[in-house]
């Protein structure tokens, strides 16, 4: 009898930690590329952020001109990489990407960038 409660308190322990994900609801992602301000003229441009520790996956949105004045929404997409390549037109855009998990959502990253003529330069190098 005591065995059997043994091992049936030891698979419960077993059994909630595959149940129990980690409360990453006060945590942000970091950011990489495109960074904050970038003016371009490159139209491909690859979204990479850092791993969240206890995300599985990470939800992308894209905008155009700024979530406050969204004239066009333009992504909304969950991936289980940090990187994501998207063509965009010339214009004003705002991304942001949050970590998730069965059970959490991370807090929100929000960047803004331009993609600009080849008339008008850039930032990049």
């Amino acid at each position: 009898m005591k065995k059997k409660c043994l091992l049936l308190i030891c698979l419960g322990i077993w059994a909630c930690e595959d149940i129990f994900e980690k409360d990453i609801r006060h945590k942000q992602v970091d950011v990489l590329a495109p960074p904050s301000g970038l003016e371009t003229t490159r139209t491909t441009l690859t979204f990479v952020w850092n791993p969240l520790k206890g995300a599985s996956d990470y939800r992308l949105i894209v905008v155009s001109p700024a979530f406050k004045w969204i004239e066009s929404y333009l992504l909304d997409t969950v991936v289980e990489t940090c990187r994501f390549t998207l063509d965009l037109p010339e214009g004003e855009y705002e991304w942001t990407v949050r970590g998730l998990n069965s059970a959490y959502e991370s807090r929100d990253t929000i960047s803004f960038f331009r993609v600009i003529s080849p008339e008008e330069g850039g930032t990049e190098p």
